[in-house]
């Protein structure tokens, strides 16, 4: 984990117009979450990862008084959280703390996920967007996900409302447009998918 993750942040990451949007996006009082194991958004937001090694802290992170980045599968300072096997993936599964946090999250927010082109490929998004279907069978779409262009949607079991971008250049403005208060209204699921079908 370490001669993988150690130096990525430092090594490999050259383009920050994206990290800048959700560093923003997460002083506005986005909650971050990531299925990664690496540090990298918490290296340039200057946040705490957090996982199931740390009940109370999550409890902290979902009422909004701990600003941290949740990692359900775990983070990889903290090997033994890890999920990499179908046996640690139902640990995390059945983890009150973890679950009721995702449940929180997806249940009195509006989530918008970024970066998931594998879709149920994924051996981490794969796993929580079934559970995600599964707690929302027969529910109306909630949520998003930003796609390219041309890219197909990767998760045809869960109703997420497709929005799309000309290009992966195009995100960093799309997120950050999201903090522009004549574009959006708070709680208003509407305005946002106006917002991502509006004329360029």
């Amino acid at each position: 984990m370490r001669a993988q993750f150690q130096n990525l942040y430092r090594d490999h990451v050259d383009q920050l117009e994206i990290l800048d949007a959700i560093k923003l996006l997460q002083q506005q009082g986005a909650l971050l979450f990531t299925t990664n194991y690496d540090d990298l958004l918490e290296k340039h937001c200057n946040l705490e990862p957090i996982d199931a090694s740390d009940p109370n802290g999550l409890m902290s992170y979902r009422r909004g008084s701990r600003p941290a980045i949740f990692h359900p599968h775990g983070f990889w300072r903290n090997a033994q959280h890890i999920v990499l096997s179908a046996e640690q993936y139902w640990r995390v599964k059945n983890d009150q703390v973890v679950q009721q946090t995702l449940q929180h999250i997806l249940a009195t927010k509006t989530v918008l996920f970024v970066g998931c082109g594998g879709g149920l490929a994924d051996p981490n998004f794969g796993t929580l967007i079934n559970w995600i279907g599964e707690k929302n069978i027969g529910t109306g779409s909630s949520h998003y996900i930003l796609l390219q262009k041309q890219e197909q949607n990767p998760v045809t079991e869960l109703p997420l409302i497709h929005l799309r971008c000309e290009a992966f250049d195009d995100i960093p403005r799309y997120l950050k447009d999201l903090l522009d208060p004549s574009e959006r209204r708070e709680g208003s699921r509407e305005s946002l998918f106006r917002w991502y079908n509006k004329p360029s």
